[in-house]
This record gives C-alpha cells, structure tokens and sequence, in this order.
C-alpha cells in the first residue's frame, strides 16, 4: 500500500489526512510524508504529476507556486488543467506550510490569471456539476436551472470535503436561495476552507436564518427612532431596507448605538452602506 499524507488541517488541528492507494498485488506499505519533500525538488525535477500537492511541501514559495501552476498550464491538456487547479486551490487552502500571507498573494494571481468558477464549469465533472441544472432550466427559458447546477455544486463540494451533519446543514441553508450570486459566492469561498467552523461562520454569513435579517433591522430602527429625528430614522430604514447582510447589520447596529450625533449617523450610513 502507498499512503501520501499531506500536512493539512482536517476535522482535528494538527492531525495528517491519508489518501491510500493500491500499487499491486503486495501489500507493501510505503510512506510519503508530503510536508518533508522539498517543492523546489519537485519542480526542478519536473515531476508534474505532484505539482497539484506542491502546497502542501516544504519550500514552496509564492514564486514557485506560480511557476508550476503556469507549467501546469502549459503542458496539460484543459480538462486536466482545470482538474489540477482545483486540486491546486484546494492543497492551498488546507495547508499549514504556506502562510496567510502567502496564500492571499498567490490567489490574487490565481484569480487574475485563471478566474476559478468560469474555468471550473469548463470541466466535464465539476462543471457537470454546476451545468446539468443548468441546460434543464435554459430549456424550459428559467433560471432555476442555474439555481439547481449551483446548489448540487457545493452540497458535492462539501461532501468531498466535510462530515454528513455539515453537509446536511449546508443543503438545508442554501436550498431555499435563490440568489445566483450569493451562491456563487459562497461556492468560491467554500473551496478555501478546512475547518467545520469556518463553514458554519460562512452559512451563518451568506445565508441567515429566517427572520434574522428583519430582526436586525427592526432592532436598528428602535434605536434610531429613540435618539434621532424622524428625518434620519427615514434615512436609515431607506439604507438598510435591501440588505441581506447579516455580519454588515450587526456591525452598523453595534456601531450605532454608541452615536449621539445625526452627522455621525450619516457618515456610518455612507460607510456601511454606501450608495453606488
């Protein structure tokens, strides 16, 4: 047996991740520990097929990085380019040896270079995932379809990566939404993550639960009304009355009850909710 470990966060801080793999007929068992090759090694030595694990090396730097995925590009064929990639970004997010700010440089180029979703749809699988709702929904002339391709994405997104009860509540989050680009959104930041509370954060972000949003907002509107003219309290049910942020409400009702001032009122309105 061949065991390849990488150095990644799972459901345990700190505990290794082992991906078994039947070599041949004898049960020899081999270990590779992938945070102890050396990424440069790897690279120089041109072994591509390891460049999707490259994160989760040592000595993998922003440069390197960046140079492999652009050889990856080079020298696979699209569909295993994009399946690479998503490999790629994924071992990116998990890993432990490449630090915070290293992973954001390298994503600000991933997502200039080769935007994640659209390339991702090109794949047959994963993007089978996102179009088979898709092309039902384009032929009766709705957008349930997309709705449908987007949601079957990350419900096997999910699966891939974390436990039945957080799949569960995932499903059951984003089953009633029908915001396109909030799945989206929530898609492309699930892919990042490793840790169940990390996606629970995230759910509890993109996707409330039912009446959160108008508790928040009818709670800012009682302190307004209570310290401030009807003028600005207009003004504010005016500003926040679209928003479906939950983080974004919170932040603007902690804010405002420290105010005392209508000035103040107005540049917290314009910073929390500006008008495009």
């Amino acid at each position: 047996m061949c065991a390849i470990l990488s150095h990644v966060k799972v459901a345990r801080e700190g505990e290794p991740i082992a991906k078994e793999e039947a070599r041949s007929s004898k049960r020899v068992k081999t270990l590779i520990c992938m945070w102890e090759k050396d990424a440069y090694e790897v690279v120089e030595g041109q072994q591509r097929c390891l460049y999707y694990l490259l994160p989760t090396m040592k000595n993998a730097t922003v440069d390197l990085l960046i140079r492999a995925v652009r050889e990856m590009r080079e020298y696979d064929d699209q569909p295993q380019f994009i399946r690479h990639l998503l490999w790629f970004h994924t071992m990116l997010g998990r890993t432990t040896t490449v630090s915070q700010q290293d992973k954001l440089k390298i994503e600000e180029v991933l997502q200039m270079q080769y935007p994640g979703f659209a390339l991702f749809r090109e794949d047959p699988v994963i993007g089978g995932m996102i179009l088979e709702g898709e092309l039902k929904g384009k032929a009766e002339g709705k957008i349930e379809g997309e709705l449908e391709g987007l949601r079957k994405a990350i419900v096997d997104i999910a699966d891939d990566l974390f436990s039945p009860p957080i799949v569960a509540q995932v499903q059951q989050a984003i089953a009633p939404s029908h915001n396109i680009e909030k799945l989206r959104k929530f898609l492309r930041r699930l892919f990042r993550l490793s840790d169940e509370q990390e996606v629970l954060a995230l759910l509890a972000e993109c996707f409330p639960f039912p009446g959160e949003v108008k508790g928040l907002q009818e709670a800012i509107l009682d302190v307004v009304s209570d310290n401030f003219s009807p003028q600005v309290v207009a003004q504010v049910q005016q500003a926040i009355a679209p928003s479906e942020d939950v983080q974004l409400l919170r932040k603007f009702h902690r804010q405002v009850v420290r105010l005392s001032d209508e000035q103040e009122v107005s540049a917290l309105l314009a910073e929390c909710f500006p008008v495009s």
